[in-house]
């Protein structure tokens, strides 16, 4: 069944335009993540503070839940050319991976007194088994693609999720700090199982598609999910695991449903240009958030919200820009997608 907002060629408009909103919501977050630890700017600690755990709240679970959806669509449901196509992505997941945190190691190497957080060669040598951030999720992306896609076959997506809940439940205990992302492995694969889970399942999506169809319904989840972050901004990140899944899942269901439901959020254009270029925003933004720190006060712009406005604008376009401008002189595919020129046989 086609919902209203989804295109007959199979590409699904609400997915990009919740794309879009996630990806800002991840500049968002680290735009306050790099003022707080810079403490560029001191008397918007309270605010900076407050989009810092909102943000931290949902928005990497929330891209997870849209990487499964998208994964399980591309890789589990259709089976045309699968094993060149799934291989060929996962060659990509690599290598952008790696040639984009060399290039931060690089950047915060050269820049190491103006960064918050540098770099030294022990973190290069350790790129295979501690990623650099903020390239984590690409590092368990590629995890995930793998176990995932085994799994499918053999085993239904509930109980995926149910397996992913319970690896995340026994993940949490584990506190000794480890080089290998562990945590990360664990606390979101759930996510991304559900987002498998809600491809999967044209039932459950007729359902809910049914229920949130009267917006009343739609507009108590969304009031709790508001409460909830209202909640996590002043009274910080919970620490303990049933109160930050609750928290997680709360706010990235609310906000998968509104955006498969609300058409006016679903075909947003700015959202979905923003999501169709999600990657390259994603792998580039640090460096423009990182750098206008250092720069946009040399230019006599010292109001944090005018600052934060400011790099928050750059660090949408500057990636878009850049992605066109690699697309026109026809080394777009070097860069993001080089496993395109490989031939892999079926």
């Amino acid at each position: 069944m086609n919902k209203p907002n989804e295109k007959v060629n199979n590409r699904i408009e609400w997915i990009d335009a919740c794309k879009g909103f996630a990806i800002i919501l991840v500049i968002l977050g680290h735009i306050a993540d790099g003022y707080l630890g810079a403490k560029t700017f001191p008397a918007n600690k309270g605010v900076l503070q407050a989009i810092y755990n909102c943000m931290y709240a949902f928005h990497m679970p929330l891209f997870f839940f849209l990487s499964g959806f998208l994964f399980c669509k591309a890789y589990c449901m259709n089976t045309k050319n699968i094993k060149s196509r799934f291989s060929k992505q996962c060659l990509n997941i690599v290598w952008i991976y790696l040639i984009f945190s060399v290039v931060q190691w690089c950047f915060k190497m050269y820049f190491a007194d103006s960064v918050n957080k540098s770099f030294s060669v022990r973190d290069l040598e350790l790129i295979l088994i501690k990623p650099m951030k903020p390239y984590w999720y690409l590092y368990v992306l590629f995890f995930y693609y793998i176990i995932y896609h085994l799994c499918y076959k053999k085993i239904r997506t509930d109980i995926l999720v149910i397996a992913s809940f319970i690896i995340g439940i026994v993940g949490s205990f584990i506190t000794v700090k480890l080089i290998f992302p562990v945590y990360e492995l664990t606390y979101y694969a759930v996510f991304f199982a559900l987002g498998m889970y809600y491809a999967d399942s044209e039932k459950v999506r007729a359902l809910t598609a049914k229920f949130f169809n009267k917006y009343i319904y739609l507009l108590i989840l969304v009031l709790i999910s508001i409460s909830t972050l209202v909640y996590t901004a002043y009274n910080g990140l919970a620490s303990n695991y049933p109160v930050k899944f609750l928290t997680a899942f709360i706010c990235t269901v609310t906000t998968i449903l509104v955006f498969e439901n609300i058409i006016m959020l679903g075909r947003n254009k700015f959202f979905e240009l923003c999501g169709r270029y999600s990657l390259e925003i994603y792998v580039i933004h640090c460096f423009i958030t990182a750098g206008n720190r250092v720069i946009l006060p040399k230019f006599g712009i010292t109001y944090f919200a005018l600052a934060f406005i400011i790099n928050l604008i750059m660090a949408i376009f500057i990636p878009i820009l850049i992605s066109l401008v690699l697309k026109k002189l026809k080394l777009y595919k070097i860069v993001y997608k080089p496993a395109s020129y490989l031939k892999i046989r079926e």
